[in-house]
């Protein structure tokens, strides 16, 4: 709380004055009175407090004005506006100033006149610098003002971390990830034809010359396969695959059309250059109820022998939902094979790693026909009559599926 020194120092002056006259005033009069005697002491003492009172009023004053100028602007105007006394406080002041009626009954009137103006004098000093009140710390109010400063002292840093901009995030380097993978995709199904005749697309395996450049295993697939190879050859006959598997697809084809189908032959020649993707287009852009591949097999060993069929596996990414049709078809051309031929029967494998397959979207197989590495199947696939068997058991096959 802020207190003007001067106006302290000017009431202690004015207090000063009232007593010396009160002195006075008793000694005109005679010491002799007991009212005045008795009254002079008491005078004395209360004006000797007022005096001490106002001193110490001055000297806190002197400390309160230290710290306020201290403390902030808005401290300042608080401190101002708190050292005003509003009315009710000014009339308590009065009422304390004034003495009971006992201690008024001991004074002769004007020494209560005077001990009156005395009073108002001292009360006017109190208005002007009020004693500092005490907390129910036990701290008294000068020290507010600091608790006060703390707390303004603490709102700018508040406000400031309100207002603190925030860091932009740093770009940190990013990590380069793999090439995109291509997803599998399934090809469009073509609409079932409306035909009188089933057609049936048949592809003689291999070629003359391999391709070993790379395509995709299957449509939007990221692993790739060499477009198309040379086949194997005979270990007794010498007879090249590619050879063996055109003069059965060519006489398959003849038997086919005269049981009353449509054929289209993907090649018809052996010096040709058609990989396995582009030979499934050919099936897949004729719309074929069937898709047959031609192949012999071969094998490090010797003594393998046999038939068998390919198809996908029910959970192929690329044409999966024809895993049936295909299964069905694999199952009836070798069983017709082996029944034709006498030959052993293997089984039908399936697999989603064949290119040929993996690009039908139509139902598909490939048979093998024989083993070129063991060289009694070696020899009878050489023979024009065995030939003739087998051609005759892959196409009792064909029209087992079409339901011929």
């Amino acid at each position: 709380m802020r207190v003007n020194p001067v106006s302290v120092r000017l009431a202690a002056v004015i207090l000063a004055a009232a007593v010396t006259m009160t002195f006075t005033a008793c000694g005109s009069v005679g010491r002799t009175n007991d009212n005045v005697s008795s009254l002079a002491p008491g005078d004395i003492a209360s004006a000797s407090e007022i005096v001490s009172a106002s001193e110490s009023s001055s000297g806190s004053g002197a400390a309160s004005s230290a710290a306020a100028s201290k403390a902030s602007p808005k401290e300042s105007s608080k401190s101002e506006e708190s050292s005003k006394v509003s009315p009710k406080e000014s009339s308590k002041s009065e009422e304390s100033s004034k003495a009971s009626p006992k201690e008024s009954s001991t004074a002769s009137p004007k020494a209560e006149e005077r001990a009156s103006s005395a009073a108002q004098t001292s009360s006017a000093a109190q208005s002007t610098a009020p004693a500092p009140s005490r907390t129910d710390a036990g701290s008294t109010s000068a020290e507010a003002p600091q608790s006060t400063s703390s707390s303004v002292q603490r709102a700018p840093e508040t406000q400031q971390e309100k207002s603190e901009p925030q860091s932009e995030p740093q770009n940190e380097p990013q990590e380069q990830d793999d090439p995109p993978r291509t997803e599998p995709s399934r090809l469009e199904r073509p609409e079932p034809a409306d035909r009188e005749r089933p057609l049936v697309v048949i592809d003689a395996g291999h070629q003359s010359s391999g391709n070993y450049e790379q395509e995709p295993i299957g449509p939007g697939a990221y692993e790739t396969k060499a477009k198309v190879s040379g086949g194997t050859q005979g270990t007794t006959t010498g007879i090249p695959e590619y050879e063996l598997t055109l003069a059965l697809a060519l006489r398959l084809g003849d038997m086919l059309e005269q049981r009353g189908c449509d054929v289209i032959q993907v090649r018809t020649s052996s010096d040709v250059n058609i990989s396995n993707s582009e030979r499934a287009a050919v099936a897949n852009d004729a719309n074929a109820d069937v898709f047959i591949r031609i192949h012999a097999n071969g094998s490090d060993n010797p003594s393998a022998n046999g038939a068998m069929t390919i198809c996908q596996t029910q959970w192929n990414p690329y044409n999966g939902d024809l895993y049936d049709k295909s299964r069905a078809l694999s199952e009836s051309v070798l069983t017709s094979l082996c029944e034709a031929t006498g030959c052993r029967r293997e089984y039908v494998w399936e697999t989603d790693t064949m290119s040929g397959i993996n690009w039908a979207a139509v139902p598909v197989t490939i048979v093998e026909v024989g083993y070129m590495s063991n060289p009694t199947e070696d020899v009878l696939l050489s023979q024009d009559d065995y030939r003739q068997k087998v051609c005759e058991g892959i196409a009792d096959g064909i029209m087992g599926y079409l339901g011929e």
